[in-house]
């Protein structure tokens, strides 16, 4: 699991022990945030689901992982999910719109051009909500 920005992994707290009755769980700091000291090569998402992703496979050794992430650490689960399919067997992304057919990769970098870069998912935009509403399940799939 992944938390958002600027969250820790304690947020994912008050599920996992309900979780950890039928499944192994791992709440992750990204790099830079909570108990992290480690710096990656860099702090796009994609990188940052490489490390999460040596994290989780090479040195605790876990695959077929389902991966939960909320908001900045939706965009990393979801690259997470892509770079790595043979090492997921679900997603679960909250509060992040993502690119399909209902919103194209034009579109969606609008969404990230906010005046508050804590606020990366909406841009700050009003109409962003509205033009995703009714389209959730396009990205699943």
């Amino acid at each position: 699991m992944r938390p958002a920005k600027p969250q820790t992994w304690y947020g994912w707290w008050p599920v996992m022990p309900a979780l950890a009755r039928h499944h192994t769980v791992s709440a992750v700091d990204l790099p830079g945030l909570g108990d992290s000291s480690r710096s990656p090569a860099g702090y796009d998402k994609a990188t940052l689901a490489r490390y999460v992703h040596t994290l989780i496979a090479g040195r605790l050794h876990l695959r077929h992982a389902a991966v939960v992430g909320h908001d900045f650490g939706a965009a990393v689960a979801f690259q997470y999910a892509a770079q790595f399919p043979g090492d997921t067997t679900r997603l679960a992304y909250l509060d992040l719109p993502l690119p399909g057919p209902a919103i194209d990769a034009a579109t969606y970098r609008t969404l990230s051009g906010a005046p508050d870069p804590e606020h990366h998912a909406c841009g700050g935009r009003p109409d962003a909500r509205r033009r995703s509403a009714g389209r959730e399940g396009h990205s699943v799939r």
